[in-house]
This record gives structure tokens, sequence and C-alpha cells, in this order.
């Protein structure tokens, strides 16, 4: 479907960005580009450190109600928080084996 090549091309720029193996070409970037694709559909879509801090905030408040950091995967709630738990954890897990790893001291 239409909506699911959309994502996938978002998903291809974001692992060009960081560096990864991608199908996603300059080419391609300038011929969604002269359409207006829509790289970042929500406006006030958070990103990088700002994003980290509010799922952090999330964390702590769940913390504070439930007197641990054990949220779920599929935390009913707040998938996003229960999601972003699980990349941090597989994040850490990854620089303790010293591999490459978006996490940091």
């Amino acid at each position: 479907s239409l909506g699911a090549w959309v994502k996938a091309q978002r998903w291809e720029l974001k692992k060009l960005k960081r560096g990864e193996k991608s199908t996603m070409t300059q080419e391609k970037i300038s011929l969604l580009d002269g359409l207006k694709f829509n790289w970042a559909p929500l406006e006030n879509e958070l990103t990088g450190q700002d994003l980290w801090l509010k799922r952090y905030s999330e964390l702590k408040e769940y913390r504070e109600k439930n007197g641990d950091c054990l949220v779920p995967r599929k935390f009913a709630e707040n998938l996003s928080l229960g999601n972003w738990v699980t990349t941090q954890r597989h994040q850490r897990k990854l620089m303790r084996q010293g591999k490459k790893s978006e996490m940091t001291d």
C-alpha cells in the first residue's frame, strides 16, 4: 500500500543518516523533495535529544507511580514508552558488549 511505502521511505532516510545500509539515494531524496514529501509528518514531532528527554521524563513518572522501571514492551497506557525502554535496554546491552550503540555514559 502507499502508506507502507511512504513509511519505508522515511525509515530508509533515517538509516542513511545513521550511516547504515539503505536503499535511499540522493536521487530519490531529490525526487521526493520535489513533490514536497513530508519527511516528518507530525509538525510538532520531537526528535533526537528532545524526544529522549520526553521519554526519560515519562519513565520517571512511571517509576514514581509503580516503584520500578520495569515498563512492559507493550505497555497499554503508553506504547511509545514501552518501546523506548526496550530500545534503551537493547542499546545498553550493545554498548556493554563493545558493539556500535547509540547509548552514551
